[in-house]
């Protein structure tokens, strides 16, 4: 009897262990570039994104959160589009990804039509770590964007045509967020050079590991 109690009692905590560890919460944010060099402004582009947030919300579980941000120029207080959403029996994900896909439709047609100057990404990147949930340690923002800083700090030309690097971050400000560019060098005017989508790429890299984010990026869906 008291060995069946003590194998009874390590089953339970291992179960709670694994329970406990499988609903570790994700935090995702996606991010919606309104600049007027963005691939949002390419209808093909933005119904693209607009399925691929649908498909990866519906693929989150229960207890996972998520978010809508946009960003262009203005502070802080001009990006949060949407109030983190936690998924739950009432707000299904599958219910969540078809909502958001129109929202994302929606949000990127307006922005097309509205486009902002300038892109300032860093400053989007660098004041809402706090939004992300970075400091869970499971934070994930997918942000389509064509990547291109074009802000006082860096202009686009600057930045794409000169080569230049971006101005260092916040050290460790992203840490424990993963972060996603998709869209890089796409836009109205169609995709830029090799060349030029490996210097953003290779910039940005730089930039997210003294930031403390680990970081992919991709043109395409």
């Amino acid at each position: 009897m008291k060995f069946k109690m003590k194998f009874t009692t390590l089953s339970l905590l291992t179960a709670l262990g694994g329970t406990s560890y499988a609903q570790t919460p994700i935090h995702v944010t996606f991010a919606l570039d309104r600049s007027s060099s963005n691939p949002n402004e390419v209808k093909t582009f933005r119904d693209a994104a607009a399925r691929h947030a649908k498909d990866t919300v519906s693929a989150l579980k229960m207890g996972d959160t998520v978010a809508v941000m946009a960003f262009g120029d203005g502070g802080l207080s001009n990006f949060q589009l949407t109030k983190r959403v936690k998924l739950s029996a009432r707000m299904r994900p599958s219910q969540v990804g078809g909502a958001l896909e129109k929202a994302i439709i929606a949000k990127a047609e307006e922005a097309a039509n509205k486009p902002q100057n300038e892109t300032r990404l860093m400053s989007f990147l660098e004041e809402s770590h706090r939004e992300f949930q970075c400091a869970s340690g499971n934070a994930k923002v997918i942000v389509y964007t064509d990547g291109i800083e074009h802000s006082a700090e860096l202009t686009g030309k600057q930045f794409v045509l000169d080569k230049k690097p971006l101005p260092d971050p916040t050290p460790g400000i992203l840490s424990g967020c993963h972060v996603e560019f998709i869209g890089v060098g796409l836009g109205v005017n169609g995709a830029l050079q090799r060349p030029e989508k490996r210097h953003i790429t290779d910039a940005w890299s730089a930039w997210m590991e003294k930031a403390g984010a680990t970081f992919e990026a991709r043109s395409n869906l």
